[in-house]
Parts: C-alpha cells; structure tokens; sequence
C-alpha cells in the first residue's frame, strides 16, 4: 500500500462532501482513468471503481487527507487499493481502484444500490450542476 502523499482523487461517493470531513475539497479533473461499475465477491451488490485508459478524463474532488489520516480513509474505502497518481499536476493525490480480491469478475447482473446511486449523484449535482 502507497503512503506517501498528502491527498486522494475521488471520483464516486467521495465526491459528496456530506460523507466526510476531510479539509481543502475541490473539483479536479484527472487524466488516465475511467469509472467502471464491478460486482462484489462478497455481497449481492456492485460498486463503482476506476480503471486506467489514457484516452478518457474524469471530474471527481480532491481534498486533503492529513487531518484524519490514511488510517479511517483506507478502512472507509476498505474494498480498494490505494494508488498514487502517476501525474505532474496532481503530485501527491491517491486514487482507490476496487482490490481484484473484493471483484468477482464472473458475476452477472448484481444491482447498483439506489442509495449508493443517489449519494454519488447528490455530490456531483452540488459541485458540477
């Protein structure tokens, strides 16, 4: 696990500002990476994850994690991998990719949580309209 840096990129609920209180959030575009939807190995739900593309950008909010601490953002975001940007303007910012060890590639049609689909969307409808 990567712990350097001082930052994460959120791109899915990290997005709604209503779900945490780490400090300096603002919005960010971030190069080389797309949302895609995984299934869960462990529970009959799917969850929202990244995956590298150099063609595709997304918007999401990066803020600073050294108030609170990796330690309670990694347990909160305990089904992913921590990984630093590999990005001269975002030196220092954390993306988390869904671990391969919480994915079950092989799964079919597991749904999206209405409530999970509505706090992303509230976080980017208050910051991106």
């Amino acid at each position: 696990m990567v712990t350097s840096g001082t930052q994460f990129f959120g791109y899915g609920s990290l997005v709604n500002l209503a779900t945490h209180d780490y400090r300096n959030p603002r919005k960010a575009t971030v190069q080389g990476w797309r949302r895609q939807w995984v299934y869960a190995a462990n529970r009959n739900a799917s969850f929202l994850s990244v995956t590298p593309d150099p063609q595709t950008s997304i918007q999401g909010m990066i803020a600073d994690v050294t108030d609170l601490g990796w330690k309670a953002l990694d347990a909160r975001e305990a089904a992913y991998n921590r990984h630093a940007l590999q990005s001269r303007d975002h030196a220092g910012v954390h993306i988390y990719q869904a671990n391969p060890d919480y994915v079950d590639p092989t799964a079919q049609h597991k749904p999206i949580l209405l409530s999970y689909i509505d706090c992303v969307i509230q976080g980017f409808l208050t910051h991106f309209g």
